[in-house]
């Protein structure tokens, strides 16, 4: 197997508010081939995300996953937690995952088997605590490339998330948006997925946030091309 071209790249999102970080410090793991082979179609390109319990107690973590709709049917992607393996069918965590206080290095696994097919594929995982499965504590994103000169569906990998700029973080009131991209909708939603704004229009300079209560949330920003950028960020 050669590589002509390997990009590879972790995007460090850095929160200033105390415990607010349950478990993520980075949001988003990324990788980008060019001119692999893969004629195995046993071949497998893993990506891992780090995380630790940020709390003063012990919790009891389970995750789910959600594909983009870039992913190719064709592939396989395998799922691995601290306890346990999962086959490509299953989507979420099947036992607790024990965590005491400060534990930390944990790591999850996306391996992604192409099956002899170029191609992108975005990945989310969703983490909650036991007993707690529709409130998020946490969400982690994972994008790989293949063979594939960009991705029309989403565009999280460093080259492109640098153009887009989005602060303060916390904020009180406003969040502020500079980028040298068009950037032609804003939305913003809680960890759950719940929207609580949605707006377009030509120009973005701020976006008003007061009515937004205190918590994490998301903000996609969705370019030409159907391209967006993801950033969370933290209302006080």
């Amino acid at each position: 197997m050669k590589f002509s071209f390997y990009f590879f790249s972790f995007l460090l999102v850095i929160n200033t508010y105390g415990q607010s970080v349950i478990l993520l410090e980075e949001d988003t793991v990324s990788l980008s081939l060019m001119d692999v082979d893969i004629s195995n179609q046993f071949i497998d390109f893993p990506l891992d995300l780090y995380y630790s319990n940020n709390t003063e107690d012990s919790i009891n973590v389970n995750w789910r996953r959600e594909f983009g709709g870039n992913c190719p049917t064709e592939w396989d992607v395998f799922s691995a937690d601290q306890l346990l393996s999962y086959v490509p069918q299953i989507n979420e965590s099947q036992v607790p995952l024990p965590m005491a206080p400060s534990d930390s290095d944990f790591v999850i696994r996306q391996s992604f088997m192409p099956r002899m097919t170029d191609g992108c594929c975005d990945i989310k995982m969703i983490f909650s605590l036991e007993g707690a499965p529709d409130n998020p504590i946490d969400t982690g994103y994972y994008r790989i490339e293949i063979n594939a000169d960009g991705c029309l569906t989403t565009s999280l990998t460093g080259t492109v998330i640098d153009e887009v700029s989005l602060f303060p973080n916390p904020c009180i009131n406003h969040l502020y948006l500079q980028s040298e991209l068009v950037i032609k909708r804003v939305e913003i939603s809680d960890l759950s997925g719940k929207i609580h704004y949605s707006n377009t229009q030509k120009e973005w300079s701020q976006i008003d946030v007061s009515s937004l209560a205190t918590g994490l949330y998301v903000c996609k920003m969705i370019g030409k091309n159907s391209q967006y950028w993801i950033e969370k960020f933290y209302k006080l």
